[in-house]
């Protein structure tokens, strides 16, 4: 209770009467199989349209993956049928194998920006990183291969100008040097620094040989750059510098002095204001010091860009350090936000580093498309052939790193899920178990694409007894956007779209069925009422063709015994119900259990049914009719409320679908009455 100690006036605020549930969302998919990319283990990925999952999973799958190949057509078929969410996780082979790079090159290599001819000695370069006037440098032109095709070894540089990546060389070229096919190493680098013994990791993020079309560029950058105005101290001896502009620079950078002739390479180990402190104190004195308006000594930070490009699409992560101890350290960076690598650091614990200069940095050294880049190797799909069922089912290693079928339990949201094409019973039945077990969400089954005979559909769909899941035949027929020709593929991925359409369009009341499939060009088999009258009554929902309407969705029913759970939208309509009341009364828990909470809950149900009956998905004419809701003395015992229980009894009566439209027709002679 509130205190009251002083006289005066106390608004408060308090809360009376139901509070509302919100509806949960039916329409959001879930999705498992074998995919050209993406992880295997943890989270199932957000995709909300087919380009995103492109982006995050790949493209269409050869006929090579045989059944296995459907898991992207069925994605892009369900956002085809109206489908805007969903959910996916990627299965893989175990001999499966990430692309990856774990002994990055060393050194400095750079690239010429304008084409050298013979003869000439200034050149332009995209950095000077590690170039003052007592570096030397040679220059390879490369063949396609990689090969040296001509060079010029040792060039010692003369002079530089690093406002415009300039410098000259004492000794004229020999040969032409093309800026797309020229690699440029300094073999003496600036101020007698060495390149660094170890340097980066780089793997694909996820298995496949598509991280063998990744290429890395590491860019050398500068974060922060200003003048010295003063020393502190002893000239001589003096570490610590007052520094015209402190932005951007930060404990644990590597920083160059530069006096347009000499670079000298330290580390920042202290800074507070304006003052910076160095590891070394550098050489020159008090001529390091620069008040001109036009700087020609200036102290920078030295980091690196890194550059991730795979197909169309390009990360950037700028200002990079190797450095363990600084804030822009490469794994925090990199390792968090990239989709498509990995980096693992050289230091196994951050007092490893111990570098001074900043070429530690990864170096490009394969020339790729006319560009030096880093590229990542060795990556495969594995056997697809040796996939078996353990490998959709999954294992459960804990949140966050579950694999298969057992990851779907960290996603709530998911509210309908398939495995397309995936027809093996073991599979099947573990994808039933899920459903069950978590009573939230309902499956979608394929039937074996070869089963033509009613009898062979009836042996399939006889493998199942549960309100929980539904199977649909035959397989579709559509264009195959990777092969340029029609193929067949099993219907779960576009009847999940129908399932989220007809839910958006009418609700989930509505069953999902005498629905377009769009996409859809023919059947695998065409079966006739005949054929249907068998299969219909025992749960198997066949998409039909029917003349001047289309291919549709011709059954709605379930693969359960009970006849009080046959209806697909009747047991999706009690998850809905289920869901959201469960959700919705969370606040509930650990409130005083008497009859002013029971009131409130039986409120906010009461309101939530009736805005469910408005929508048409109850029966009745009245409120009263479709559903009742008690929570009182009658349905707790005193054993319940002292054991901490509350127990509300709620009663719904759900539509059922018109499946059997009968008109009755008699000839009538005109003019009489007529009797029943």
């Amino acid at each position: 209770m509130p205190e009251y100690l002083s006289p005066g006036v106390y608004v408060e605020e308090i809360e009376i009467g139901a509070k509302p549930i919100e509806g949960v969302s039916t329409s959001t998919a879930g999705f498992l199989g074998v995919a050209e990319m993406g992880l295997t283990e943890g989270l199932p990925i957000l995709i909300t349209s087919f380009s995103d999952f492109q982006r995050k999973f790949g493209s269409y799958l050869p006929e090579s993956y045989s059944f296995y190949r459907f898991l992207p057509y069925a994605v892009d078929n369900f956002f085809t049928n109206g489908g805007s969410r969903c959910y996916v996780m990627r299965v893989a082979p175990s001999d499966a194998v990430a692309a990856r790079n774990t002994s990055v090159s060393t050194g400095v290599q750079l690239q010429l920006t304008e084409d050298r001819n013979s003869g000439d000695t200034m050149l332009r370069l995209d950095s000077l990183r590690g170039i003052d006037t007592t570096s030397t440098i040679t220059l390879e032109r490369l063949r396609a291969d990689g090969s040296v095709e001509a060079s010029d070894a040792d060039l010692a540089v003369s002079s530089y100008d690093s406002s415009r990546n300039e410098l000259t060389v004492g000794t004229p070229l020999t040969s032409d040097y093309p800026k797309g096919s020229t690699r440029v190493t300094v073999v003496t680098l600036a101020d007698g620094a060495i390149s660094a013994a170890d340097t980066l990791s780089i793997l694909a993020t996820s298995k496949g040989d598509w991280g063998e079309n990744v290429l890395v560029r590491a860019i050398p950058a500068s974060q922060a750059k200003t003048q010295i105005i003063e020393l502190i101290g002893d000239p001589a001896t003096a570490i610590q510098y007052r520094v015209k502009n402190k932005n951007g620079f930060y404990r644990g950078a590597i920083v160059v002095f530069d006096d347009g002739t000499n670079k000298q390479y330290r580390r920042v180990t202290a800074l507070q204001d304006d003052l910076i402190t160095l590891s070394i104190h550098l050489t020159g004195d008090a001529g390091v010091i620069d008040t001109n308006v036009v700087p020609s000594r200036t102290l920078a930070t030295c980091e690196f860009t890194l550059q991730v490009i795979y197909k169309d699409q390009t990360e950037s992560f700028s200002n990079l350090s190797m450095n363990p101890d600084t804030p822009n350290y490469f794994m925090k960076v990199v390792n968090n936000r990239s989709s498509f690598v990995m980096l693992q650091s050289p230091y196994a614990i951050p007092a490893d580093f111990t570098r001074v200069d900043p070429f530690d940095m990864p170096t490009n050294n394969t020339l790729v498309g006319g560009k030096l880049s880093i590229t990542l190797s060795n990556g495969s799909n594995g056997t697809v052939a040796g996939l078996t069922a353990a490998d959709f089912m999954g294992e459960d290693n804990g949140p966050g790193r579950r694999s298969g079928i057992e990851a779907f339990k960290d996603i709530d949201v998911v509210s309908i899920i398939a495995i397309p094409g995936v027809t093996d019973a073991n599979v099947q039945l573990s994808l039933v178990a899920h459903c069950e077990n978590l009573k939230d969400r309902f499956a979608v089954l394929d039937v074996p694409e070869i089963a033509q005979r009613v009898a062979d559909v009836q042996a399939y769909r006889n493998i199942f007894d549960t309100s929980y899941a539904a199977i649909y035949h035959p397989w579709l027929k559509v264009f195959d956007p990777l092969e340029k020709r029609e193929i067949f593929m099993p219907p779960s991925g576009s009847v999940m779209g129908i399932f989220s359409r007809s839910d958006q369009e009418r609700g989930v009341h509505k069953a999902p069925a005498n629905e377009v499939v769009r996409g859809a060009i023919d059947l695998k088999y065409l079966l006739n009422t005949g054929e249907q009258d068998i299969l219909n009554p025992i749960g198997a929902n066949l998409i039909r063709v029917f003349p001047g309407r289309g291919i549709r969705v011709w059954g709605a029913r379930t693969l359960s015994s009970n006849t009080l759970w046959k209806y697909i939208n009747v047991r999706r309509l009690f998850l809905y119900i289920e869901e959201s009341i469960e959700e919705g009364t969370q606040w509930v828990v650990f409130e005083p259990n008497n009859e002013k909470l029971w009131a409130r809950v039986k409120g906010s149900i009461t309101e939530f049914l009736t805005r469910v009956w408005k929508d048409g998905a109850l029966m009745g004419t009245k409120a009263e009719e479709a559903f009742f809701v008690k929570c009182d003395r009658t349905t707790m015992t005193q054993d319940d409320i002292d054991n901490g229980r509350l127990i509300c009894v709620i009663g719904i009566a759900p539509v059922k679908p018109a499946e059997f439209v009968i008109f009755r027709i008699a000839q009538w002679s005109g003019g009489s009455s007529v009797t029943e």
